[in-house]
């Protein structure tokens, strides 16, 4: 009777725990669609002035991370339950990772070519390639981190089902990642086509004020000299 008690009250107790996932979980991708919840219109003002919408900027690297997560956790089928424990997991995290890719992204923005950006309007298309580079640098570390966190890993590595499967790592990199930064690429280059045409325009129409100015100038030389040497 003491062993049976013994064995219900130690099942009792790892009902909620992550000890009953099989330590060497079996992945077997399936097909899902990348579906990323973020305004690129809004993404490309807030990495415009990350400073200044510093709260949005947060927010933004929060939606951009999960969407990545929730990405691979649809492909690797997995259940609802275990969904949820990956934005739980990530939640922990992520104070620390919004503030280096804030710090790596601030730090990367070149302040020195202030006017040469002016002058082609590159802003939007420079912060999204910003972007780009560091969370390449962190995406990986981040899929690793969370998922081996939620699944029992045998030294960390998973077993995957199939022929030239790729890494939840590679999943997350070539099928989220990508597509998110060439949507906002596409956008930014509207973006920055448009700005650089309004300030193009307004060079053209400064220089051409100029040019008439010049040319009043000089007829009115013209005139004074003329008359100077008719009346002697």
């Amino acid at each position: 009777m003491l062993g049976i008690i013994l064995i219900v009250t130690l099942i009792r107790k790892d009902a909620g725990t992550y000890t009953r996932i099989p330590k060497e979980y079996q992945v077997k991708y399936v097909p899902a669609d990348f579906k990323p919840q973020i305004d690129t219109e809004n993404a490309l003002a807030i990495m415009s002035n990350p400073h200044r919408y510093n709260r949005e900027f947060n927010d933004l690297i929060y939606q951009f991370n999960l969407s990545l997560l929730n990405h691979v956790a649809s492909r690797m089928d997995l259940s609802d339950s275990l969904k949820l424990l990956v934005q739980q997991s990530y939640d922990q995290h992520h104070p620390y990772i919004s503030r280096l890719y804030f710090n790596e992204f601030t730090a990367l923005q070149d302040t020195s070519s202030a006017f040469y950006q002016k002058w082609y309007d590159s802003e939007s298309t420079d912060a999204v390639t910003i972007l780009k580079e560091v969370s390449s640098k962190y995406t990986c570390f981040l899929v690793n981190l969370i998922f081996s966190t939620i699944l029992e890993t045998y030294e960390g590595k998973l077993s995957v089902y199939g022929r030239n499967v790729d890494s939840p790592c590679g999943v997350a990199m070539t099928e989220a990642l990508q597509p998110m930064m060439d949507r906002l690429q596409e956008s930014a280059a509207v973006r920055d086509f448009t700005a650089s045409k309004g300030f193009l325009e307004q060079r053209v129409e400064r220089a051409t004020a100029e040019l008439a100015t010049m040319e009043i100038r000089d007829k009115k030389g013209i005139n004074k000299q003329m008359q100077t040497r008719l009346w002697g």
